[in-house]
């Protein structure tokens, strides 16, 4: 039998000193999102840092991916939790109008805890409270990895009910749309893909990161025009810019990805799309195989292609201070 490391907590003041300084910052990034995202499995963009309610600044203001008006507020703590946070955590989730909100800290009292789970039974479907513990472990000398452990969360009966009537009345493609994203989540797993697959959801697209937030492969799916999609999706100012960035080297990166591309500056609205498009490739029935082919092959060159590049690229303080 082979020899088998052993799991050690490692302090997180050694990776991140501060909370406000280096622990909020990293956790706002695409790497720190998307632990968040896989704790309570939702799939999390940036909105903002100190998000301002009033004299107060909440730590993180996010939002679930593709539904604009579902915020997410997120406040960090160090330590033990207390009432101040507590305090701060409703005022924050009220003054933002949140869906969802998530206190992280490194461990909650019985009563900190009690009182989420409180919360979450009063305020039924209206928003829903997380309680995160924050810790890192590492197996031997290896880096230390960050883990969150969900203590509280809201009422998994109702959430559970009301999933089941979303379900009942999503539509036959809706439903048809999830199970090719499933299907193809696992045809590119057993591809040996190296990509972060998130929870396929009954909608016409299926975004992947690519290691900057705001930035996403997204692919999609069109029934009525027969078509699926591969894109490269830039959100808010940064987006803007970025697509002016890249729009210079456009040359260099269609000769990379082996065709020319649809560059969409989407006027007037807040993001911008890189894309290539496949006509006559049905998601379903006869040719399916084929289009899964494709989605997971164009997904790995744009990957290859354009995640190197988003992830050195500089923005002008403007676009900074509009975040």
């Amino acid at each position: 039998m082979g020899q088998l490391g052993k799991v050690e907590y490692v302090d997180i003041r050694n990776v991140w000193p501060d909370e406000a300084a280096d622990f909020t910052p990293w956790l706002a990034t695409s790497e720190g999102l998307e632990l968040l995202g896989d704790a309570i499995d939702l799939s999390i963009e940036f909105v903002e840092k100190e998000a301002k309610v009033g004299p107060f600044s909440a730590d993180l203001l996010a939002r679930v991916v593709g539904e604009e008006d579902h915020f997410i507020v997120v406040e960090n703590q160090f330590g033990k939790t207390n009432h101040d946070h507590l305090g701060k955590l409703l005022t924050y989730a009220s003054g933002l109008t949140a869906k969802t909100v998530i206190w992280i800290a490194e461990s909650f009292t019985d009563e900190h805890r009690q009182a989420l789970d409180w919360i979450n039974e009063t305020a039924g479907e209206r928003v829903g409270f997380f309680g995160l513990e924050m810790y890192l472990i590492r197996i031997g000398e290896s880096l230390p990895a960050a883990q969150f452990k969900v203590v509280s969360s809201p009422n998994l009966w109702a959430q559970a009910v009301r999933e089941s009537k979303e379900e009942a009345e999503l539509t036959q493609l809706n439903l048809e749309q999830k199970e090719f994203w499933e299907e193809l989540k696992e045809y590119m797993t057993q591809k040996g893909t190296s990509l972060q697959l998130r929870k396929a959801h009954p909608q016409h697209w299926f975004e992947i990161s690519i290691g900057r937030s705001d930035f996403h492969i997204s692919l999609t799916v069109n029934s009525r025009l027969n078509r699926i999609g591969c894109e490269l999706l830039m959100s808010g100012p940064k987006g803007k810019q970025a697509f002016g960035l890249l729009s210079e080297k456009k040359e260099d990166i269609e000769k990379e990805i082996g065709h020319s591309l649809n560059w969409q500056p989407l006027e007037g609205k807040d993001r911008s799309r890189i894309a290539i498009y496949k006509e006559d490739a049905p998601f379903l029935g006869q040719g399916r195989e084929a289009s899964k082919e494709w989605l997971y092959s164009m997904s790995e060159r744009f990957n290859k292609v354009f995640s190197p590049r988003v992830k050195v690229l500089k923005f002008t303080a403007e676009a900074d201070s509009e975040k």
